[in-house]
């Protein structure tokens, strides 16, 4: 898996947070936040659901960065 990744590493990792094509995407933290809380619950369905979430909307964010 990360040898399919690699080449997308170097068109997005050059991006900031403060770029035009990332900010719009929205502030990661509280997506990464709900894993971790589900996980100190010991919940573990909300974890994996806040997880799958969590990586559908990475996909998402970067489609639109290499897309744009």
């Amino acid at each position: 898996m990360i040898g399919k990744i690699e080449p997308w590493r170097f068109k997005i990792e050059p991006k900031s947070m403060s770029s035009a094509a990332i900010q719009p995407l929205g502030d990661p933290v509280p997506d990464h936040a709900r894993v971790v809380d589900a996980i100190a619950r010991r919940d573990p369905r909300k974890a994996r659901t806040s997880m799958e979430i969590l990586i559908a909307l990475a996909l998402e964010d970067m489609k639109t960065v290499l897309d744009g």
